[in-house]
């Protein structure tokens, strides 16, 4: 019994060391690398309407000030889309760049937070277009400075209420569609409406809100309507701002509190790195482990024939 156990080992351990062998031989587990396609950089410019309706009280449903709202969504965005380049543009009567495009969050969450809106005294009228250029200009700007193979992919976030009060039309934004990887659209406000203060420092930026202590916002001072029969009223062009959405090819959400914009922001960069291929991935290479099953199966085998050949040389 003893005798076929041995035999039993012996096979099974020779069994063993011929599997390793031809394990080592032919590569058995080995994983060349795989050069995956060209690094990705995402670029995100964030418009945001700073016109007198966005200090309007119906931003949410705390009746807070609009653009409190849009500067709160923006620290969100940014916090969301994690290793972007996110540009911040404000637009009313004129557009502006409020920070160029950077991946530090804290410079761009310490802007949106002190936005404020135009004085109700400057223009003669808002327009949702005023922006577009701008926006055309950063998104053509992204791919500068950068070195090939980096594959850049823009995106563009517009937030704003839609109202457009001056004389002509809108321009299109279908080219600027055409022309980014992914776009959203977020509307403030609602369709009934809110009063817009007077003074608009005395709700924004957002370090002042409505519900800090001492501020009542039912007594603030607003401004008249044309007609001088009460308040001037904003509401939110939920039409307009679904025009824009269609042009750019782009979702768009009504803000309130079910908005989910971490997954606006999902969803957002998903689409604009669409069709991306594989990262690049390391080689494998076990051979290693294949050499060290054959020393280890192979020292029982050496030691038996030291063994033998020395049975064999010993004198009778």
């Amino acid at each position: 019994a003893m005798s076929r156990a041995r035999t039993a080992a012996l096979l099974l351990r020779r069994t063993l060391l011929v599997a390793a062998l031809l394990g080592l031989v032919l590569g058995v587990g080995h994983q060349p690398p795989s050069p995956g396609g060209p690094a990705q950089r995402l670029h995100v410019v964030v418009a945001v309407d700073v016109t007198t309706s966005m200090a309007a009280l119906d931003g949410d449903d705390e009746a807070a000030p609009r653009l409190a709202v849009a500067a709160q969504d923006v620290t969100r965005l940014v916090d969301a889309l994690v290793g972007a380049r996110i540009s911040l543009v404000t637009f009313g009567q004129e557009a502006s760049i409020r920070v160029p495009f950077t991946p530090d969050s804290a410079v761009l969450q310490r802007a949106a937070q002190n936005l404020t809106v135009e004085s109700p005294q400057l223009g003669s009228g808002s327009r949702v277009d005023a922006a577009l250029p701008l926006l055309t200009s950063q998104v053509e700007q992204a791919e500068q400075g950068v070195v090939p193979p980096v594959e850049v992919r823009t995106a563009v976030i517009y937030l704003g209420d839609g109202e457009n009060t001056a004389a002509q039309q809108p321009a299109s934004f279908a080219d600027l569609g055409t022309a980014t990887d992914a776009a959203l659209v977020l509307g403030y406000g609602t369709a009934d409406g809110a009063p817009m203060p007077l003074d608009p420092s005395s709700v924004l930026p957002v370090s002042r809100q409505p519900d800090d202590p001492g501020i009542d916002p039912t007594t603030l001072p607003t401004i008249p309507a044309p007609d001088g029969s009460g308040p001037g009223i904003s509401r939110m062009d939920a039409a307009r701002l679904q025009t824009i959405a269609d042009e750019l090819g782009a979702d768009f959400a009504q803000r309130d509190s079910r908005t989910d914009l971490e997954s606006l922001a999902s969803d957002l960069e998903q689409e604009a790195t669409a069709g991306r291929a594989p990262p690049p991935r390391p080689g494998r290479n076990v051979g290693w482990l294949w050499a060290l099953a054959v020393l280890v199966l192979l020292l029982p085998e050496v030691t038996r024939w030291t063994r033998m050949l020395a049975e064999t040389r010993r004198p009778t």
